[in-house]
């Protein structure tokens, strides 16, 4: 509302009061209080109803969805990354749309009109064709990830703003924020993996058209596809530690990694020099980590905005075979494993004791990222304002403005952030015990029947504790690299040069009052 206005109207209703009050006699007063009191009540019920409101604030929301991938986990700037799949040699032959081999032995003849004595020409033999297509090659493939991280972060901006501001006044905006669900932090280790292809498809398409006193339509009597094909010859990913190749896939189906053997080599590890030679006392397992982590893994966003992410995973492990190296230092023969037994068509294997004891090498991530908003308004005349949301912004109108102007500001939204990284070493003990353990086959008229039992083991334990750290690989902090975001544009009035309408509330109240006047005069 305009103040100017609504001062002039405060003034006429108190001159009104003051006319209502003083001019009739003390006698006329004393004879009529109730149609006095009438008048008061009206003068000051419309006083108040005509006094300047404070505006109302305005309320918007606004959702936003901050997003980032593929951000290197190691420092500033993107990752590393790397796919590739190229062709090197091929060759391809034949074709699907022109037959390799035709033969078409259709024929005309003059056969009798089923109307005497016409005659008519037809046709009959038959036209058959073979189309075929083959083609071979080799590819190779490759990826590499440095080692990255992807956000997403969507937020609620909420704003509270004036519905208009009068020249001279300060335009208050008040703002606050939410992180929405589906915040998300994930970060993918480095990883590399390469492959070399053969690459293959054969096709082959037969069709006949037979003819016989006229011809058919053509069928299709053989038609075989394999489309594009290709097997891996050669392979590495070091996501499994696990080198692969055309035998391995014909020796095992099992695709590489499916079990955990493909991810370790082992190396005999020999000790003391009392024992022999060729005593193996247990043995050293190492593989590449891979280290792959998600914001729910640290339990989500928590209440002040910030994603939290860990993993870990065995670097090198170390196992000793205890029993095997007091046996062999007591010069005792080995009775834990000692290999297999066979006896004609009947074989296998036993063990009384097997423990060990050991250490694994681990390798830990620890992940956080926390954002923080900020609001960037930016007026008609050029002038900006930054503040984090959350806080309460002044602005001056700019210079100029007048009543009835509409005050434009263009908003955004940066996020400011902080991600961290921190990655280091544990060492974790471990040792296991097994107690009985008896493994059988038979195999009958070569490998038509073949029978396989085993028992045990009678006890099994495996322990393994959490360590203590030994190192910090790395450790650092910095901002992810996020665009801003636009709100749009925010329009306020500025004054009002027309008169503000009475308030509904004044008629009921003018009602009630006007009643009350006529009950006075009737009273008189």
């Amino acid at each position: 509302m305009n103040l100017g206005i609504m001062d002039r109207e405060l003034d006429r209703w108190l001159r009104a009061w003051l006319r209502a009050t003083t001019g009739p006699s003390p006698a006329q007063r004393r004879e009529a209080p109730e149609a006095n009191r009438g008048r008061r009540l009206f003068v000051v019920y419309g006083a108040l109803l005509a006094m300047p409101l404070p505006a109302l604030g305005a309320p918007a929301s606004f959702d936003l969805s901050f997003a980032t991938s593929g951000q290197s986990m190691w420092g500033p700037g993107t990752a590393v990354q790397l796919d590739a799949d190229q062709t090197i040699m091929g060759t391809t032959w034949g074709s699907l749309s022109n037959p390799a081999l035709s033969f078409n032995n259709i024929g005309d003849q003059i056969l009798p009109s089923p109307t005497f004595p016409f005659f008519r020409v037809t046709q009959y033999g038959a036209d058959i064709r073979y189309y075929g297509l083959g083609s071979m090659g080799l590819s190779y493939d490759y990826h590499f990830d440095s080692g990255s991280v992807n956000v997403d972060y969507p937020l609620r901006i909420n704003l509270d703003l004036p519905e208009q501001v009068n020249p001279g006044e300060k335009v208050v905006i008040g703002t606050s924020y939410e992180l929405l669900p589906g915040a998300l932090m994930t970060t993918n280790s480095p990883e590399f993996s390469f492959g070399l292809n053969f690459d293959y498809r054969l096709a082959n398409r037969l069709t006949v058209r037979p003819c016989n006193d006229g011809c058919g339509a053509t069928q299709t009597v053989i038609n075989q596809d394999t489309g594009n094909g290709s097997f891996e010859l050669f392979g590495f990913d070091s996501r499994t530690a696990g080198f692969s190749s055309a035998l391995d896939v014909i020796e095992n189906p099992d695709p590489p990694g499916s079990n955990d053997q493909n991810k370790r080599k082992s190396l005999a590890l020999k000790i003391l020099d009392k024992l022999p030679a060729s005593t193996e006392v247990g043995s050293v397992t190492v593989q590449i980590p891979d280290v792959d982590t998600d914001s729910s893994a640290g339990g989500g966003p928590s209440p002040a905005g910030t994603l939290t992410s860990s993993g870990e995973d065995d670097f090198i492990t170390a196992r000793m075979d205890v029993d095997t190296v007091l046996l062999a230092l007591a010069g005792l023969p080995n009775i834990q494993d000692p290999g297999p037994i066979s006896v004609g068509p009947i074989g296998g294997q036993y063990s009384f004791i097997d423990a060990g004891i050991g250490t694994a090498m681990v390798i830990t991530q620890d992940f956080a990222f926390q954002g923080r908003p900020i609001l960037l308004l930016r007026l008609a005349d050029g002038t900006t304002v930054q503040v984090p949301l959350g806080e309460t912004i002044e602005l001056d109108l700019p210079a100029g403005t007048a009543e009835g102007d509409l005050l434009e500001i263009q908003a955004q939204v940066l996020l400011e952030n902080i991600f961290s990284n921190s990655t280091g070493l544990r060492l974790d003990p471990q040792g296991d015990l097994r107690i009985g353990y008896v493994e059988a086959h038979a195999d009958f008229f070569g490998s038509n029947f073949d029978i396989d039992w085993d028992a045990g083991p009678a006890f099994s334990r495996n322990l393994r504790l959490s360590g203590p750290a030994i190192a910090g690989i790395f450790g650092d902090q910095w901002a992810l690299d996020f665009g801003a975001l636009p709100l749009g544009p925010i329009s306020i009035r500025v004054g009002d040069p027309q008169p503000v309408p009475l308030p509904a509330a004044f008629w009921p109240l003018a009602g009630a009052v006007g009643l009350m006047l006529a009950k006075g005069r009737r009273r008189r």
